[in-house]
């Protein structure tokens, strides 16, 4: 009898120590995908952020691209942005698309893609940009904000550059 009782009280304690193993393995895989979904989302405000702080402007298709200004527009600027994407030129005078596709935010040079700032583990559900250009020449704005999800949860994240003037 005695040790029935010790093998049953044993047994149940197995089963609780197995349970909250298993738990804290499944918390802790929470946590990297959070701090990877974290880790990207960063990644990709950054990268478009110290891209545009350098944006120059577009003098009407000095690129050879009409990158910001469409052609045959006598307009100058710094950005254009739509739904999901914002052009400008950079630093080096290449032309630059930052744009959404399928959830995933992917990068065009000169109206080549280069690649992904995302991986395809995680999903882009939103991706807004917004600029303000009252005096380009002077001072410019750039709101960047993006929603990411994942099967453990979701980030969203935004920021505003401005000019390096």
């Amino acid at each position: 009898m005695e040790l029935m009782v010790a093998v049953s009280i044993l047994s149940i304690l197995v089963v609780l120590l197995t349970g909250i193993f298993l738990e804290s393995v499944r918390s802790q895989r929470t946590a990297l995908i959070n701090q990877q979904l974290i880790g990207e989302a960063r990644y990709v405000i950054e990268h478009i952020g110290r891209a545009g702080m350098l944006a120059r402007v577009d003098h009407g298709g000095m690129t050879g691209y009409h990158c910001v200004i469409d052609e045959g527009v006598l307009k100058e600027g710094i950005f254009k942005t739509d739904e999901n994407s914002v052009t400008f030129v950079n630093q080096r005078g290449n032309c630059m698309r930052y744009f959404l596709d399928e959830g995933v935010i992917k990068v065009e040079k000169n109206e080549v893609e280069i690649g992904k700032l995302t991986s395809s583990d995680f999903q882009v559900s939103q991706f807004n940009l917004k600029a303000q250009e009252e005096d380009y020449e002077k001072d410019y704005r750039l709101t960047i904000f993006i929603k990411m999800e994942s099967e453990a949860g979701q980030i969203e994240a935004q920021t505003t550059i401005s000019s390096r003037n």
